[in-house]
Parts: C-alpha cells; structure tokens; sequence
C-alpha cells in the first residue's frame, strides 16, 4: 500500500514538472509570436504649410500640432504603407480615400496653426492634444473626436457646422462656442467652456459644461443637457 502511494507520488510530481516546463514552453512561444506580430513601422511624407484640413468622403486620419508639417504612416508589420491620396492647395490639405488603408494602420497628420476642419459623409478624425486659438469645425454625415491640450492659452471662439454628425470634445477650454448642428449629436462634459450660442434641430443633442452665458434654439425634436 505504501509502495503504490509512493508511486502515485512520483508519478504526479514528475506530471507537474514536465506540465510545468510545457507551459513555460508555450508561454514562450506566444510571447515571441506576439513581439514579432506587433511590430510598429512608420513612413512620412513632409507636407506644404497648410491652415485647413479636408476630410474627403471616407477618409480617416489623427490630426496633431508640430511644427512641421507632414503625413505619417504607422503600420504593423507584415503589413506594409499605404498613404492615402493627398493634395495641397490653397493652404487647405485634402486627405481622400484609400481602400488599402487596414484598420491597423494610422494615418497622423502634423500641422501648424490649423483654422478649419472639415469632415465629409463616412470620415473620421480623430484631434489629439490639439490647441488652435480660434477653430471651425464642418461635418457632414461625419465623426470626430478631439482631445485637447489642456495646458495651452484658452481658445477664443469655436464654431461647429454639423449635419448628420458626431462628436466628442474633451479637456477644451473655449471662451466662446457656436454651435449650428442638424440631426446631430455632440458630448462636451469634460471641458471649460465659458459662453455657449445656437441652434439646434431635427432631433439633435447636446450634452456640454458651460460656466457663463447659454443662449440656443432649441425645436420640439432636439436636447440639451447644460451642467454649470
């Protein structure tokens, strides 16, 4: 009875060793499959100076603030660049659709003194620690998300143009903000914004913090949720 215990003993501990340096093993393995799998890689194409951005239909690209303006193209090997066709002209950067542009690639576009964006039907931005001293925004059937730098100087005015749309603003510090939205919604709870006009309409809403002034137009259809 001892002697079958004794082998039941060694038996099991020689399982756990050999199960234990099997799972190491693996472990191992995946953990070199993954470094090898998630590898960033990156192209750029320095861009002319430009003021306004235009998201053409389908597009999807992060917008940044530098100092030199320029396109790059982030990418996980073993896949390879694909830019997305690009223009300047009349100091606005039009970025249009690129059905070879994978989910895992990122488009970032670097710029200085950016005035206007423009998102047209199915585009997406993404805004990231971005300051402008005064900024337009026009999206139409379009999505954008923007974080911004919360230690830049406030932005003096914001406009927002939106037909079809969605946004999301957060850390912006605005003194002034207007909004003209349509069949929109957008949600601003995490910033300092001082005064807030505009009109909303055909089933539209607006969650936002506003530390003055409110003075919108709202129709039966439309929402606002104001936090002060």
């Amino acid at each position: 009875m001892t002697m079958k215990t004794s082998n039941y003993i060694t038996i099991a501990f020689f399982v756990f060793l050999f199960g234990g340096i099997f799972v190491l093993f693996l472990a191992a393995k995946v953990h070199q499959r993954n470094e090898n799998e998630i590898h960033m890689e990156g192209k750029e194409k320095v861009l002319e100076t430009f003021s306004t951005v235009v998201a053409e239909p389908g597009a999807k690209l992060f917008l940044r603030i530098g100092d030199h303006p320029k396109m790059i193209c982030s990418y996980v090997k073993p896949d390879t660049c694909n830019f997305p066709p690009f223009e300047v002209r009349n100091d606005t950067l039009f970025v249009f659709y690129n059905p070879r542009v994978s989910k895992d690639m990122n488009i970032d576009v670097y710029g200085k003194g950016i005035k206007a964006i423009v998102g047209k039907k199915d585009s997406y931005l993404n805004l990231q620690e971005f300051w402008a001293d005064s900024l337009t925004i026009k999206l139409n059937h379009a999505k954008l998300d923007a974080y911004f730098d919360k230690t830049k100087n406030r932005i003096a005015t914001f406009s927002i143009l939106a037909e079809e749309s969605m946004m999301n603003l957060t850390d912006a510090n605005i003194e002034k903000i207007d909004i003209q939205i349509s069949k929109s919604k957008i949600q601003a709870w995490n910033n300092s914004i001082r005064s807030l006009s505009g009109t909303l309409k055909n089933h539209s809403d607006i969650q936002v913090k506003v530390m003055e002034k409110v003075n919108v137009e709202v129709d039966s259809t439309s929402n606002y949720n104001i936090l002060k």
